[in-house]
């Protein structure tokens, strides 16, 4: 698929053309003097002085003037003034005097009858002319006609005039010139010399040749070898050319040896010698230190034919700046030299371009293969891969790899990760048409959806693959996973019926999952309070697991003992969480604090005593501490052992300042205090329980022990008047409000939101100041939230978190903080989180508060309080493997802002090889854009190279990454490869606007660069 190329080197040939007929134009005698008939004319010895004449004859033209000047005077005769005016302007035309010529066409005007006016214009244009003016001498001659000039003179006039037109490039109007005098003895041979020179230039080398031939000078004859090797290479005579240009090398220097190692170098091109043509290639210098493309690709292709590859690619890939056949050969041969060399993702932009143009069908054909295997097999950074093995499909049908190409779009599927333009392609009526392959695409689909929590997707995804009915193992599949997704989504019974169906499937055993399915049903029974059938079940994947680790085992019988515990069987349940706790002891505070519970039920209150004691002195930073405390000072005081009781609820008081049992401890520690008969300090608590918890129900209970406090100390009208300043409800009222706070929160939960809502708005309303207004709030800020009337709902869960904790306020945190993340609000969320973090009693919440404080804070911007929570995030164990990338990658960017490279490298380094794709790529690109700063451009190519692999998942990393891949290859000096990229960027990328303009900018560089030594850029045609 070689080009065989014949070039024109019209303009440069010419430039070094002319410099050498310079040198051998005919010099003519009297180059200094005018024309002998003319000296006769104006110094006549009885006219013009001697001295004049002498001076002028001797080229002295400054005497000549003043010898002129002196004679000009009012006593002169009119002839004589005429004559001497006339030699004064010849003297001062050869000295340049300004405004000289004008003076000479006023002389005509003043003498139009003087014998001087009728040849001033040829003897100014033969000045000009023997001065070497040429530019001058032709406006002149052009004001002369032939009819003008005396007979003797037209040679002389028709040389002239030919070899200032030439001297014009104005060839086919100094031709007739020139023919005029190819048989006049003085003028033939510098005639035939220039005839044949125009028959060069107009490329009618025969007719030159024949010119040539009749040249008599030696010296012109001698200058004629370069100007017949350039000829014979112009007619294809490629041998004649080499022979004639080595010779001419002999005699040559400068430039001169440039030109004609081009001229032999070609010949040996296209005689397909390439080894001999490589040395005269490389010896050409270009025009004015630049080449063109067909330079550089001669140049690269003989390097290619001799397997030369590294100096094939640094040829080839310095063309650009014009599509064409030249183009499209040279980007074919670069790709092969790319693979040859092991560089697949240069190779694949390559065969790109290549496949892009329409000059050779067979190249374009062939590179579009080539481009689609290589976009299946390393990925592809601008295109989805199953796109381009599918475009090669439709385009080239009947290719024999056609079948090949099709198996590699259905691999591409899978291999590609980007299922959704998978599905696209697939679901597209006149596309490619493979049920069993859109099964397949569809239950990963929907995997990733499941595996990035929407499943509500991953459900209807699901579904869909089930219907098709192509492959029953995926069918089987399919119906696991949509029961997985359905728990997700808390539609129990949905999903109790698919694991149902898929129990009875055929290939269920085929399934790995089949194993896990006692396990799941056996949780949505829990979750429905079906505790017997969780039981059951939780039962029956126990016996049978053996291939699941010790997690799924500690959380089995932690969840039997809690079936058992919601079945009243504490004995079972303690024994159940006993050998929970034995599974893992690290983690076993939860199964000691519900295995205390449960001695308490079964009335062996000193060993819940004992076990809760137990709980606190080995779990001491659990969250289930206070719940612990609390209990454990219940049981004290059921014991009778007052002062631990007290000492207990003083520990949580001081301790757990926002714990949710806080009111309750209160009242507690002040029943106590008035059973003992301490009023004045039981007094002092319950009053200031009263008023600080006025909307929790404990209050009413305070306000009635203080009623009793008045009673026994004879002070009711005291606490009479203190209710009405307090406003307290009064406790007529109570009875009424409690009747109508019941009714409304029957109807909640029994579900009937509407009434639900209607009841609590009126209680609300009738009570502003309730003992039940925190769980009135609640419930009706939750009918809102199912709703998803989200902006009614925040303000009754912000009421909530605005009082004092109860058992509302965490579930109320949580909520809030949902909301605005939900609008991208964060930031605003920083105060609740930490709130959260502060008096969460449930892990989970505890875990929820710390990472979404590590992403508030990174949203606005306080990167060292990011870098602090996201350590702490990371130390949880356990934690789920997408948050641990989370934290890390938080890490990592708050590194990055706070300049500490080290920490950001080795938080970065843990991303790299993550499933989350676009984590990985940004880690990646940390790692690229250390190795471009470094000057380590191969290394940072390959990291890219991960990168653009994963093009559907990595978004703006991708094309951050192509920037950095543009900078690497223009520092490697690869501009084919540098400015594909930065256009490709800007084709496919338009969404990173920033990005886009950056790649523009880089672009105009990038080609301002190419373009000194490749002058092609600037003649750039986008031929198509």
């Amino acid at each position: 698929m070689s080009l065989t190329l014949v070039r024109s080197n019209e303009s440069a040939t010419f430039v070094m053309m002319f410099e050498l007929l310079k040198v051998y134009r005919i010099k003519w005698t009297f180059v200094l003097l005018l024309p002998s008939f003319l000296v006769g004319q104006l110094y006549d010895s009885q006219t013009v002085p001697e001295n004049a004449i002498h001076y002028f004859g001797l080229g002295y033209f400054p005497s000549s003037w003043q010898a002129n000047l002196f004679m000009n005077d009012a006593y002169v005769s009119n002839e004589l003034k005429q004559r001497i005016e006339f030699s004064t302007l010849s003297n001062a035309l050869r000295l340049n005097y300004v405004g000289t010529e004008k003076m000479l066409e006023q002389f005509k005007k003043d003498y139009p009858n003087a014998p001087e006016t009728r040849s001033i214009d040829f003897d100014v244009a033969n000045y000009y002319f023997n001065n070497e003016k040429y530019r001058y001498a032709l406006k002149w001659f052009m004001r002369v006609s032939e009819n003008q000039v005396p007979k003797v003179n037209l040679p002389e006039y028709n040389f002239n005039k030919g070899y200032a037109l030439f001297s014009a490039k104005r060839f086919k109007q100094a031709k007739p010139y020139l023919e005029k005098v190819k048989n006049n003895k003085i003028f033939e041979s510098d005639a035939h010399y220039y005839l044949g020179h125009i028959a060069y230039q107009l490329e009618d080398f025969d007719e030159a040749e024949a010119q040539f031939s009749n040249i008599s000078n030696p010296s012109q004859k001698e200058n004629l070898s370069y100007f017949q090797a350039d000829m014979n290479f112009r007619l294809g005579r490629f041998e004649q050319a080499i022979e004639l240009g080595k010779a001419v090398l002999l005699k040559v220097s400068g430039a001169e040896i440039s030109e004609i190692s081009k001229i032999i170098g070609e010949s040996y091109f296209n005689l397909e010698l390439f080894k001999e043509a490589v040395p005269y290639l490389e010896a050409y210098q270009g025009k004015k230190g630049t080449w063109d493309n067909i330079d550089f690709y001669q140049l690269g292709y003989a390097y290619y034919m001799q397997q030369n590859y590294e100096k094939a690619i640094g040829q080839f890939n310095k063309i650009i700046g014009k599509k064409n056949a030249l183009a499209q050969n040279a980007y074919y041969y670069l790709a092969d030299c790319y693979l040859k060399t092991n560089q697949k993702a240069a190779a694949q932009n390559a065969f790109k371009s290549a496949s892009r143009m329409n000059f050779d069908a067979l190249i374009k054909e062939d590179a579009l293969l080539n481009y689609a295997k290589l976009s299946y097999e390393i990925g592809n950074p601008y295109e989805e891969p199953p796109k381009v093995l599918l475009e090669f499909i439709k385009t080239f049908p009947k290719n024999e790899q056609a079948d090949l190409v099709g198996d590699l779009l259905i691999n591409s599927y899978t291999k590609s990760g980007n299922y959704a333009a998978a599905l696209e392609i697939l679901e597209d009526e006149s596309g490619y048409k493979n049920n069993e392959t859109l099964q397949r695409v569809l239950v990963l689909k929907a995997v990733e959806d499941f595996k990035k929590g929407l499943f509500s997707q991953s459900s209807e995804v699901f579904e869909r693959a089930i219907k098709i009915k192509e492959d029953k193992l995926l069918e089987a599949y399919s119906l696991y996973w949509l029961g997985r997704s359905e728990y997700e989504r808390n539609r129990f019974d949905n999903a109790l019926d698919v694991f149902k169906r898929f129990k009875k499937h055929p290939n269920k055993t085929n399934i790995e999952s089949n194993i896990r399915l006692p396990y799941d049903m056996a949780y949505i029974y829990f979750k429905l309070g079906e505790y017997p059938y969780a039981l059951k079940f939780f039962k029956e994947f126990n016996a049978a697991n053996d291939s699941f680790n010790a997690s799924y085992q500690r959380d089995t019988f932690l969840r039997m003992g809690d079936c058992e515990f919601a079945l009243k069987q504490y004995w079972p349940a303690m024994e159940f969480y006993n050998t929970a706790i034995a599974l893992n002891p690290q983690r076993g505070a939860y199964a000691t604090f519900q295995k205390g519970m449960s001695y308490g039920f079964v009335d062996r209150n000193p060993k819940k005593i004992q076990t809760l004691v137990e709980l606190i002195q080995t779990y001491t930073r659990d969250p289930l501490l206070d719940d612990a405390i609390f209990e454990l000072a219940s049981s004290y005081s059921r014991e009778g052992s007052t002062n631990e009781a007290v000492s207990s609820y003083d520990l949580l008081l001081s301790k757990y300042k926002n714990s949710p049992y806080i009111p309750r401890a209160i009242l507690n520690k002040g029943l106590i205090l008035y059973n003992q008969e301490n009023y004045g300090e039981a007094k002092e608590l319950l009053e200031d329980l009263a008023i600080k918890y006025r909307l929790d129900p404990v209050a009413q209970q305070a306000v009635r022990t203080l009623k009793e406090i008045a009673l026994d100390q004879a002070e009711v009208n005291a606490f009479t008047q203190w209710i009405r300043e307090q406003n307290l409800n009064t406790f007529t009222d109570i009875e009424l409000e409690k009747t109508a706070f019941t009714s409304a929160e029957k109807q909640f939960l029994e579900g009937n939101s509407n009434t639900a809502e209607k009841l609590l708005k009126e209680y609300l309303e009738l009570y502003p100041q309730g003992t039940y207004g925190n769980p009135a709030q609640f419930y009706l800020a939750e009918i809102y939230f199912e709703k998803e009337d989200f902006d009614e709902a925040f303000p009754y869960y912000k009421s909530i978190v605005e009082q004092q904790v109860s058992s509302y306020t965490e579930k109320s945190l949580v909520r809030i903080v949902s909301l605005l993340k939900k609008e991208a609000r964060l930031s605003e969320a920083i105060g609740y989180l930490e709130k959260l973090d502060q008096i969460a009693s449930f892990e989970e919440n505890k875990r929820f508060a710390k990472l979404n404080l590590m992403q508030a804070y990174f949203a606005s911007n306080q990167f060292e309080k990011t870098l602090e929570v996201s350590s702490v995030v990371l130390e949880i164990k356990n934690l789920d493997t997408s948050l641990q990338w989370d934290a890390t990658l938080l890490k990592a960017r708050s590194a990055v802002m706070l300049k500490d490279s080290l920490v950001a490298a080795s938080a970065y380094e843990q991303l790299e090889q993550v499933s989350q794709k676009e984590y990985a790529a940004e880690a990646l690109f940390f790692k690229a854009d250390h190795l471009l700063k470094t000057k380590q451009h191969k290394a940072s190519i390959e990291i890219i190279e991960k990168i653009a692999g994963a093009r559907g998942q990595s978004g703006i990393w991708n094309a951050k990454a192509l920037l950095l891949l543009a900078k690497n290859y223009y520092a490697l000096q690869d501009s084919f490869q540098a400015i594909f990229v930065l256009e490709s960027i800007i084709e496919n990328f338009k969404a990173y606007s920033e990005i886009t303009e950056e790649a523009q900018r880089l672009l105009k560089i990038y080609k301002a660069s190419a373009a000194e030594e490749n002058r092609s850029i600037t003649q750039e045609d986008n031929e198509n």
